[in-house]
């Protein structure tokens, strides 16, 4: 099957995007620094890989440059964009597998059901939580020590937390899967 290319909304006369996902620039006749006109000719771009695996593209328009994730300029491409849904879904899950038909317009809600039913999201309670301080061990000594007497201050300057972070472990609003 060929390889259909089609062109990135608001960059009609200077980016295509296909249902590889892939991106090519277009012939364009520019000027250089010194105002001489130039031919510039389109070639398929290098994508760059981010951090968290998904595949992104800078395109420039004159001095105008922006950085674009793939899959949403395959989307808008591709799909019709329903207004209330917002997010791309990758439906096997594959980040840099960019093809319309592996790509789905969700909601937030959807988008997150769908990463922690097939395993993507990760859960960030308690020690999973980069910016936590305690650790599930700790959270018991608390407890235990609440019901020894000992006051939410003295705790707390223990832990070197604040009052009210032992008041919402005390009351089961923080650390409440920890028993």
């Amino acid at each position: 099957m060929q390889e259909v290319w089609k062109a990135i909304p608001g960059y009609e006369c200077y980016y295509e995007v296909s249902d590889q996902g892939r991106v090519r620039s277009l012939d364009r006749r520019t000027t250089d620094r010194l105002g001489r006109p130039f031919v510039r000719y389109g070639k398929v771009l290098s994508l760059n890989t981010e951090a968290k695996g998904y595949k992104s593209i800078r395109l420039c328009v004159e001095t105008k440059h922006r950085i674009f994730k793939v899959h949403r300029l395959v989307a808008y491409a591709f799909l019709p964009a329903p207004l209330e849904e917002q997010q791309i879904n990758h439906i096997n899950g594959v980040k840099d597998d960019n093809r319309p038909e592996n790509l789905e317009w969700v909601t937030p809600e959807e988008n997150m059901r769908h990463a922690f039913s097939s395993g993507l999201g990760r859960s960030s309670l308690g020690e999973k939580n980069t910016r936590a301080i305690l650790c599930s061990d700790d959270v018991r000594n608390v407890r235990q020590m609440s019901a020894e007497g000992v006051s939410c201050a003295a705790i707390s300057r223990h832990y070197q937390v604040s009052e009210a972070t032992i008041r919402q472990i005390l009351k089961g609003r923080n650390w409440a899967h920890v028993a």
